[in-house]
């Protein structure tokens, strides 16, 4: 089980912010699964209207989108990447010099 947990941490989609709380949030998902026994035991226990989310935060590392979801399986409801400035893409102004854009054909 070890190796597939490392093989989860390496494909998911976590952030690097993010990545301690997602282990710690597993380690307390798993704990419940195995005390229950089975997923849909733990959903019912965080209060979730399927064991989806359990199921998939604790075997593959997915993140739910919903913040309401994401406190019922012991996640913060703002990840920390949430908080990160975000990088504003630089669009280039083709106005202002299109012969950098456009080639000229000769006829």
């Amino acid at each position: 089980m070890v190796n597939n947990r490392l093989e989860n941490e390496r494909n998911s989609c976590v952030p690097p912010a993010d990545v301690e709380l997602v282990a710690r949030a597993q380690k307390r998902l798993i704990s419940l699964y195995l005390r229950f026994g089975n997923w849909r035991s733990v959903g019912k226990h965080c209060g979730l209207a399927h064991h989806r989310y359990a199921w998939e935060l604790a075997t593959k590392g997915i993140v739910p989108s919903n913040p309401e979801i994401r406190v019922k399986i012991f996640l913060p409801r703002v990840m920390p990447s949430g908080r990160l400035p975000k990088v504003k893409r630089l669009i280039p102004k083709i106005w202002e010099n299109p012969d950098i854009y456009f080639k000229k054909v000769k006829k």
